[in-house]
């Protein structure tokens, strides 16, 4: 590795400019990395003590495992991508979540016939959002993914599971536990009706990035 360095060669003054991290991502070492470690450790217990397995799938896939999973509607989709065209015309997308590549790896790797599968993952994701306090195009997520159990068992064991970790960490006190469901599909297809039918009476006040939304995705 090579050093950027400033000095004077002979009667002549030179520099460099150091390099810079790109907008939105930022490095971490020392005690910001001990703590995100720590962090990651933690969840990694939580879930081997509730069954939950390893996985890891690549940082890069074809975009249409996004688009189908997350929708062309949804505003990640929309907006939020780091997506490209590599040299043999193929769309490619950094993910930026990680769920839809879990998904595409239990379908690739034929775990789909060996249900159930409780996997958990952790890894840097990517989405090209305006950056902000506490939100950065490059980001860590950790997820617990329950797949083949139709149990609502399922749904309370990784709520537990998540407040169990919290609990390890010694923040629990500080935190208050809030549940929210749009029911079942019929439900939340009233749901989704009542709404659009709700903000049609307004459209004409709406920015025209939410009149988009009430088009394709008022939810």
């Amino acid at each position: 590795m090579r050093s950027c360095r400033a000095g004077q060669r002979g009667s002549r003054l030179y520099s460099t400019q150091a390099p810079r991290s790109v907008r939105g991502m930022s490095d971490r070492f020392g005690l910001a990395e001990r703590k995100h470690q720590h962090i990651v450790s933690t969840a990694q217990q939580a879930a081997h003590s509730y069954g939950f397995e390893p996985v890891h799938t690549p940082i890069l896939e074809y975009s249409s495992v996004f688009e189908r999973t997350l929708g062309t509607d949804s505003d990640v989709v929309g907006k939020e991508l780091y997506k490209f065209q590599d040299s043999s015309a193929h769309w490619m997308t950094m993910r930026p979540e990680g769920t839809a590549g879990v998904a595409r790896a239990l379908v690739t790797n034929k775990l789909d016939r060996a249900m159930p599968q409780k996997l958990y993952y952790a890894g840097p994701m990517f989405r090209h959002e305006r950056p902000q306090r506490g939100r950065l195009r490059q980001f860590e997520q950790f997820g617990i993914e329950a797949v083949g159990i139709a149990h609502p068992a399922a749904d309370v064991e990784c709520i537990q599971m998540g407040w169990e970790f919290l609990a390890r960490l010694g923040v629990e006190g500080t935190l208050e536990l809030r549940l929210n469901t749009l029911g079942d599909f019929s439900s939340r297809a009233e749901y989704r009706q009542s709404l659009s039918k709700y903000f049609a009476h307004y459209r004409d006040r709406l920015s025209e990035d939410s009149r988009r939304r009430l088009d394709t995705n008022p939810l």
